[in-house]
């Protein structure tokens, strides 16, 4: 079966009943295993407390907040109302992880190594 929904523009689209449920089956998925991975970031932090050094704790601890932020603001629907607001939060995002991941791949070689 096919449904016409209609845009914002007024434009007619077709959209099959299955790619629908895919849609929704693909967005559960998504949001869970972001939430897993906030839950594995929080294990880490409390980890690092114990057995990590001060710049680990630092770089789990701030990953596993501002990821959650991101992550209240996605499931809230508060990322369009910000993105309004901070024109600049996909690049302040976008940077955020390339930091980060700069920081935890210096974290793994220093792992690695000492």
């Amino acid at each position: 079966t096919k449904l016409i929904l209609l845009d914002s523009l007024l434009q007619e689209k077709k959209i099959t009943t299955t790619s629908m449920v895919c849609c929704a089956v693909c967005l559960c998925c998504t949001s869970l295993v972001t939430v897993a991975l906030k839950g594995v970031g929080l294990l880490g932090a409390v980890i690092s407390i114990v057995l990590g050094n001060g710049f680990e704790s630092f770089i789990y601890w701030s990953t596993f907040f501002i990821s959650g932020f991101f992550l209240f603001t996605h499931v809230t629907n508060l990322t369009q109302v910000l993105e309004s607001r901070v024109p600049a939060i996909a690049k302040i995002h976008l940077g955020y992880l390339a930091i980060w991941t700069v920081m935890l791949a210096i974290a793994c070689i220093y792992r690695f190594i000492a």
